[in-house]
């Protein structure tokens, strides 16, 4: 079993992905939020389905799915939600082993789940606003795969029956299945057969959009799929004004593809988020078309009504969908996991996105979102193996995120570690504040004092050492200095006050202790505490035979920051290693299925 690497091990990465780049993008952190734009959700275990759906209830909370019950979120400063006392599966009567595998809150605030024991077995249930069991709502058995809330509280869901065949639900407010949709509630007769559901979504007039994909050719993966889309009138029945007979196909580059998420428009019009083939052989990578209300492809849209946000021919990487939202601005943001070519081959096999995670945007005509950064992309841990962007959502006009790690597996229920991020187009109008930590060594103590929550204006402070019981010149070395962030600039300044090389702790003696204090010389942000720290190491082999430590090298600190630097070389040095190792947590519950993105 791979030992647990620190927290901060994870803490100074995610750090540092908020670090000004030499072309910052104005997608960026919501410094307020968590610790500068993110929470950890999860770590270091394994998650089921936290990864898997995100929603809000009206402004006060971000809620998700955690395993067999409901987290909640502050999406204003990240914080726990601890009003939010979520029931879980065991207080639901639900089967053992269930977990919450999507969720959709109602106009009123209440909740409906969907949990799921095994990949034919689960039941939608009905919570209250806080999260507790609603006694009026009428459960209903079955794998719902997608859940979405209509504005009259009723719910749409789609699943599977026994065989496989794709079924289309219309509930109630109070769980009851809608006579007046369907056959009973069910409109199963309109779903090809065959069809493979991903997504599913509401428009304006209250129909229903379904994609997925269906088979088209005695071929394995991608290559023998082909993109598919519908749309369902009021009553479930094939809307005819949509494509032909209801349907419509989206063959992309011919090479096979899989719809992943519908987004309809205003007007009825909706885009189409898959991922297809561009060549032969190939897997499936992002591809966005915008249909009119009639279903008929857009030509005013990207180049003859498709784009390619996931192509590799601007960044090597080639990006494949895994969610989808629209955007303030009239375009699309897609949540996605990369994986690079070899050489100049395009890929043959996907593996393990070892290109890391990015939003990918697309503006309102179909071009690469410049706000996203190079080439439309705002990239996560870049590089890093096992890392994707599960689901994005808009809220307020600022975007959400969940960035999780996935060991290489071809079963990717499991999710290793989860993030939740929000990013803004805007500014956090705050310098931040500062906090101060110490660790030591065998050769001194490294201080660190970290801006977080804001980069507005430029950050002095200054440090000194103070005696305690340990006096300068004899136990240590004196320091003082200033740290200095620049407008813009967040991240960790740190120094190292070094030991006397004779120094060490007699074993059972009192350590001696020495105090580093911080005074500010920016106004309106406060010097953090100060910061003391004891000398427990080296321990003294005895008075006659104790041998002086060697004298250390001081590191690069002070406003330069090179001490981060030397942090960030060590931390971007073991992350792959370090991710890849975690695979061996990997569990043998075999539940749940496939990953969908409905």
């Amino acid at each position: 079993m791979f030992a647990r690497l620190p927290r901060a091990f994870f803490l100074l990465l995610s750090m540092a992905a908020t670090l000004p780049r030499a072309a910052a993008a104005p997608v960026k952190p919501w410094l307020p939020f968590a610790y500068n734009g993110w929470t950890s959700i999860c770590y270091d275990d394994a998650c089921e389905g936290y990864s898997r759906a995100l929603a809000f209830q009206g402004e006060r909370r971000l809620i998700h799915p955690a395993g067999a019950r409901l987290l909640a979120l502050d999406p204003a400063t990240g914080q726990p939600d601890l009003q939010f006392r979520s029931a879980d599966a065991a207080t639901l009567d639900a089967s053992t082993g269930s977990i919450v595998a999507q969720l959709a809150v109602r106009d009123d605030e209440s909740i409906v789940v969907a949990l799921q024991s095994s990949r034919d077995q689960g039941v939608l249930v009905g919570l209250d606003a806080n999260g507790q069991p609603d006694a009026g709502f009428v459960r209903a058995a079955g794998v719902y795969r997608g859940l979405v809330a209509l504005p009259d509280g009723r719910v749409a869901a789609y699943r599977t029956d026994g065989l496989g065949a794709g079924e289309v639900w219309r509930f109630l407010r109070d769980g009851r299945p809608d006579a007046s949709f369907g056959a009973g509630g069910r409109a199963s007769g309109a779903i090809a057969i065959g069809m493979l559901v991903t997504g599913l979504a509401a428009d304006a007039a209250g129909r229903l959009l379904v994609v997925g994909s269906q088979a088209r050719a005695d071929e394995l993966g991608i290559g023998g799929r082909v993109a598919v889309a519908l749309r369902l009138g009021i009553d479930g029945a094939p809307d005819s004004a949509f494509g032909t007979d209801g349907v419509v196909t989206l063959p992309f580059a011919g090479f096979g593809g899989e719809a992943v998420e519908v987004l309809p428009e205003p007007d009825g019009a909706a885009f189409i988020v898959a991922n297809a083939a561009r060549e032969a052989g190939t897997v499936g990578v992002a591809v966005l078309a915008r249909l009119d209300r009639a279903g008929r492809i857009d030509a005013n849209f990207g180049t003859a009504g498709i784009t390619w946000p996931g192509s590799a021919s601007c960044t090597g990487a080639d990006y494949e969908a895994l969610s989808a939202t629209r955007i303030t601005s009239g375009g699309v943001a897609i949540g996605a996991g990369g994986w690079t070519r070899s050489a100049a081959s395009p890929p043959r096999e996907r593996t393990n996105y070892s290109a890391g995670a990015a939003l990918l945007g697309v503006d309102a005509r179909g071009g690469a979102d410049a706000d996203f950064g190079d080439c439309g992309r705002y990239r996560f841990y870049e590089g890093s193996p096992g890392v994707r962007v599960a689901r994005v959502s808009e809220h307020r006009g600022d975007l959400f995120a969940t960035t999780v790690y996935v060991p290489e597996s071809s079963y990717l229920f499991w999710d290793y570690s989860a993030e939740i991020w929000r990013l803004s187009r805007g500014r956090a109008a705050s310098p931040g504040v500062l906090r101060a930590t110490g660790s030591e060594s065998n050769t001194g103590f490294r201080v660190g004092v970290d801006r977080v929550g804001g980069d507005v204006a430029r950050v002095d402070l200054r440090y000194s050492t103070v005696d305690g019981t340990a006096t300068a010149g004899r136990d240590y070395q004196a320091a003082s200095g200033s740290f200095t962030w620049e407008d813009g600039v967040i991240g960790i300044r740190s120094v190292n006050v070094l030991k006397v090389a004779s120094a060490c702790v007699a074993a059972g003696a009192t350590p001696p202790m020495l105090t580093v204090r911080f005074e500010s010389a920016t106004n309106g942000v406060a010097a953090p505490p100060p910061v003391t720290v004891a000398f427990t190491k080296p321990v003294c082999a005895s008075a006659a035979t104790a041998a002086p430590a060697p004298a250390a090298t001081p590191l690069p600190g002070g406003g330069g920051g090179g001490a981060l630097d030397l942090v960030l070389v060590a931390v971007f040095g073991g992350y792959a290693a370090a991710r890849t190792a975690r695979a061996a947590q990997r569990n043998s519950r075999s539940a749940g299925g496939s990953e969908t993105s409905g």
